[in-house]
């Protein structure tokens, strides 16, 4: 029986760097984009389908706070990353929670909550918690808390590894399922004219900035 060991080795940012600084920036450049492109490029075929079985996402406006999250969760997925989707989805979650939390959680009993405080009751939950917490606030859906808890419970299977026999690209899927169902239900543009949607969008945020304006 011989004892054998398996390591990576990238030496590609080094030969980058030496190559950089013998004055050959442009040959390195090309050395770094082909060799991105091909590993983008070997299981190309299967991002495609992952692209394609991810479906029309819900329409929702790209300024979002969640948008660069969600956009991110996608790439994940498409890159065949299971395990990191659905981790990547319970901060999408998480992040939701805290900004509803955070933006109408006003006062406990007749005590006023300052945004520090707010800040340290939201920390201090657990993401369980958070949930409940937001629904009995009234601020998301029934079927909203139905798929954060879904995709809490997935979460925590990949995040404290209890079960062995999970499967992961499967129980991505789920998750993405749930978050299309969360952005859908709080924040996808209820229209089909988006040219009108636009128009009522500018008048509202007009409108919004001249009262925050003081009165000269």
């Amino acid at each position: 029986m011989t004892d054998e060991v398996s390591v990576m080795i990238d030496g590609l940012p080094n030969l980058y760097k030496s190559m950089v600084k013998a004055g050959q920036q442009e040959e390195a450049n090309k050395l770094m984009a082909e060799h991105l492109l091909n590993t983008f490029s070997i299981d190309i075929s299967k991002k495609i389908e992952r692209y394609v079985g991810f479906g029309n996402p819900p329409l929702i406006p790209a300024d979002l706070p969640y948008f660069e999250l969600y956009h991110e969760l996608k790439q994940v997925y498409i890159n065949g990353l299971y395990y990191s989707s659905i981790v990547m989805a319970g901060v999408l979650v998480e992040r939701i929670c805290y900004e509803k939390l955070s933006e109408n959680l006003m006062k406990i009993g007749e005590h006023k909550l300052s945004f520090e405080e707010k800040r340290d009751i939201v920390f201090h939950l657990g993401l369980s918690h958070q949930i409940d917490l937001i629904y009995e606030c009234g601020l998301i859906k029934k079927t909203t808390r139905t798929a954060m808890v879904e995709i809490n419970n997935l979460r925590n299977n990949y995040v404290h590894p209890k079960n062995t026999n999970a499967d992961a690209e499967k129980d991505s899927k789920k998750a993405l399922k749930h978050i299309k169902k969360i952005m859908d239900n709080e924040y996808a543009i209820k229209t089909k004219n988006i040219k009108d949607y636009a128009i009522e969008t500018i008048k509202s945020r007009k409108t919004k900035k001249a009262k925050q304006e003081p009165n000269v």
